[in-house]
């Protein structure tokens, strides 16, 4: 049965697309200038951030695809284009997942493994995990290139009025096999990544009270730096939950087909797919509000402060 969206739900889809690619590439973009662009942030959680960033400006780009077709009834694009859109809001599916179960790991051996972590927690190990993880996101996704194809849909038209057909990008995936696909992509994408980040940090929990309970060799400085950027990540974590957790459960909802009222279950698709998008674009935001450091770096380049300083330093006052 085919639907007609409503005029309200197209306007609201334009604006907030709209508002989310100004607000999401310049908020990421930021992100990699200043991570790639100043030495003191090369940590290893900000080398994290910046490839959440560069996954989070792929999967904002995917929004145009999806905002047109909510606009237009179908799919306009091609299939070479359908098979790089969903391939775009796939990445963040696996990698944005995924970085964010390497910060928790991360945050695991430095609180756990203080030790361990001189030699393990460097610069060059993150962005080989990186590499490692982009890798094997390309083999998940490369189902995409087999089953990405546009259908036509000639169901409510005349056969000799092709131009009166609608197009399409889905998965065409026998049937007998979406709902294991479905289940694949949530175990792998979503469930597993998030059951590992909760035991990771319920370790990471118990070792801090452990060393707020007992005297350690740490001093001060260093269990309130530990505590703080724990806490940053794992805040990280845990809003990406709340976003993507309502489009994996309507995911789960379309499979069961446990409610019939396919109107409502489209509008509910398609806002909660824009919950995704949303998290992308906010993710600059929760770091300079999470993070003195960055929030430090943002006026920096809003003022131009680090520019005059360099000016003035090479040519005198």
């Amino acid at each position: 049965m085919e639907f007609k969206i409503a005029v309200a739900m197209k306007m609201g889809c334009v604006t907030v697309t709209v508002i989310l690619l100004i607000v999401g590439l310049i908020g990421n973009a930021l992100v990699i200038y200043i991570v790639s662009g100043r030495f003191r942030m090369r940590t290893v959680t900000n080398i994290y951030l910046l490839c959440l960033s560069i996954v989070d400006i792929f999967h904002l780009i995917s929004i145009i695809f999806v905002c047109s077709t909510v606009v237009l009834e179908q799919f306009v694009f091609g299939t070479v284009l359908c098979r790089i859109s969903l391939a775009l809001e796939g990445i963040n599916w696996f990698a944005g997942t995924f970085i964010l179960t390497a910060l928790s790991i991360d945050r695991f051996i430095a609180v756990c493994h203080p030790t361990r972590a001189i030699s393990w927690r460097t610069v060059k190990t993150a962005l080989v995990v990186v590499v490692i993880i982009f890798l094997i996101c390309i083999v998940l996704l490369s189902p995409l290139a087999v089953y990405a194809e546009i259908k036509i849909d000639l169901k409510n038209h005349s056969v000799n009025q092709t131009e009166y057909a609608k197009h399409y990008c889905t998965l065409m995936i026998p049937t007998e096999n979406r709902n294991l696909f479905t289940l694949s992509m949530f175990s792998i994408g979503f469930a597993v990544p998030v059951l590992c980040m909760i035991i990771f940090y319920t370790m990471i929990y118990r070792k801090l009270q452990f060393i707020s309970h007992h005297n350690t060799a740490l001093s001060i400085n260093s269990r309130k730096s530990m505590k703080s950027i724990t806490r940053f990540a794992f805040l990280l974590i845990v809003i990406y939950v709340l976003f993507w957790l309502p489009y994996w459960v309507n995911q789960l909802f379309v499979i069961s087909r446990l409610f019939t009222n396919w109107r409502v279950m489209l509008y509910i698709g398609i806002m909660t797919q824009f919950l995704g998008y949303l998290n992308s674009a906010l993710n600059p935001l929760w770091y300079a509000f999470m993070s003195k450091q960055f929030r430090t770096m943002y006026l920096e380049v809003a003022t131009c402060t680090s520019f005059n300083d360099s000016f003035l330093k090479l040519f005198g006052e």
